[in-house]
């Protein structure tokens, strides 16, 4: 069971969303000769804030008559901490971190592993879009995840993942829609390392009809 309370503020301006989510699983198995608990039910909670500004200002490029926004956003987030280590795991995984995991109540897909959480992300989106037609023709993101404390639920395998850092890597988010050419990019950079982690570049081009 999923119950999942929110109270969105919005306006031209800005928006505020406070939430809460509670998690309830029952397990009842025949066969958990690899777990410890067969039979277990466990319910976790959590508590977001999720808060943004909008700054607009018109702008010119090339004779384009554009809006540019300017769009700083914040989300924290605590998940209580529940020991799970022994119940099944059928089908959560790691989420691939990325600009939109910032924003996101849980780390893992599904519901077998439900991660604790005390920590906020931070994200700047600009985008520019066509004063005349209202056309989305450029948008570009950048944030990061900020740890309060360390994570206690991980799941084996995810070696790549350090449940101890303080930080998140940088991430960054390209999307542009220019006349027939759409491009769409991601870059992560791992500021404890010094280094790249992964990069995504997509070009597709559509002649005129």
């Amino acid at each position: 069971t999923d119950v999942d309370i929110k109270y969105p503020l919005r306006n031209s301006w800005g928006f505020l969303t406070p939430a809460l989510r509670i998690v309830h699983r029952n397990y009842h198995l025949d066969d958990a000769s690899t777990i410890s608990r067969n039979s277990a039910s466990i319910t976790t909670t959590s508590a977001s804030l999720d808060a943004g500004v909008v700054f607009e200002r018109q702008t010119q490029i090339s004779s384009r008559h554009l809006l540019q926004t300017l769009e700083p956003r914040i989300f924290y987030l605590h998940t209580a901490d529940k020991f799970q280590d022994d119940l099944p795991l059928f089908d959560s995984t790691q989420i691939t971190p990325s600009y939109t995991q910032l924003f996101r109540n849980n780390r893992f897909t599904g519901y077998d592993r439900i991660g604790d959480a005390n920590q906020f992300g931070l994200g700047l989106t600009t985008e520019f879009s066509s004063l005349v037609t209202g056309e989305h023709l450029l948008s570009a993101s950048i944030g990061q995840l900020f740890y309060l404390d360390d994570r206690t639920v991980n799941l084996a395998g995810s070696d790549s993942i350090n449940p101890a850092a303080s930080a998140s890597p940088v991430f960054l988010r390209l999307q542009s829609q220019l006349s027939n050419l759409t491009v769409n990019a991601s870059y992560e950079f791992d500021t404890d390392k010094d280094q790249s982690n992964r990069g995504y570049l997509s070009l597709r081009y559509q002649t005129s009809q």
